[in-house]
């Protein structure tokens, strides 16, 4: 049986399923669709606004399963071996001079002066370059059986993407002499993570604190939950199930 609430679907869009296991199978997948994308909203007396998310969690509650270790999606790794890769890259030039005894400077100490027995000078000048490599998952798995959807810091942090398309957000297997079995799924947001427009208002809000005060309002008016915490969750899914 499942069970499905998605309280914004043009914001958070999500969806859980457990495909049927093979007769010879013991562990089973739960596999997500997620999309996020910002949304287009009115309220009372004329008010229009627009709310988006900079950052957003999935959360995975379970009974009578648990999770199969190393089937976690959005979950790296680093090596146990760290390394560095450097590029080091030397520039040459060539100086001439009219005689042949003149002299040159060194570039570490102007003070210091070589005799130059040829009709040319050798100046030598070293650079060196580093090479980075910067990866971000915007999937990502925490502990506690969470994954934070963000977008890289180099990209607009708003999210507006399908985040997951029927892929296995983890494998689950059966606990023995479980009674039930039951997925939960949840998707949220910090109050501090959402991203509000305010296109039209029957009060004025002009300095930062009216802005503050309005994001913390709507805020509360998007939030199912009672009291309000200053978390909001979007949607949630359970599904229940037996061998």
């Amino acid at each position: 049986m499942v069970k499905t609430g998605n309280s914004i679907p043009t914001l958070v869009d999500l969806s859980v399923r457990i495909p049927k296991k093979r007769e010879d199978e013991t562990e089973e997948e739960v596999r997500v669709e997620l999309r996020v994308h910002p949304a287009q909203l009115d309220g009372p007396n004329d008010l229009e606004f627009s709310v988006g998310l900079k950052r957003m969690t999935l959360s995975m509650d379970l009974s009578g399963v648990e999770p199969v270790p190393g089937s976690r999606y959005g979950e790296p790794t680093k090596d146990n071996v760290a390394t560095h890769e450097r590029t080091l890259s030397t520039e040459v030039s060539v100086e001439s001079t009219d005689a042949g005894g003149g002299s040159v400077k060194l570039a570490i100490n102007p003070e210091l002066t070589l005799k130059a027995d040829t009709s040319s000078v050798l100046k030598k000048k070293s650079n060196v370059s580093t090479t980075e490599r910067k990866v971000h998952h915007r999937v990502r798995a925490r502990g506690n059986l969470l994954w934070e959807i963000t977008e890289p810091p180099w990209e607009d942090p708003t999210l507006d993407l399908t985040y997951m398309k029927d892929e296995p957000l983890c494998k689950i297997a059966p606990i023995d002499r479980a009674n039930s079995k039951s997925v939960e799924v949840s998707a949220y947001a910090k109050q501090k993570d959402l991203i509000f427009d305010c296109k039209k208002s029957p009060i004025p809000f002009r300095t930062p604190n009216h802005k503050k005060l309005l994001n913390i309002l709507l805020s509360k008016a998007l939030s199912p939950d009672e009291p309000f915490v200053g978390v909001v969750t979007f949607s949630r899914s359970a599904l229940s199930f037996e061998d």
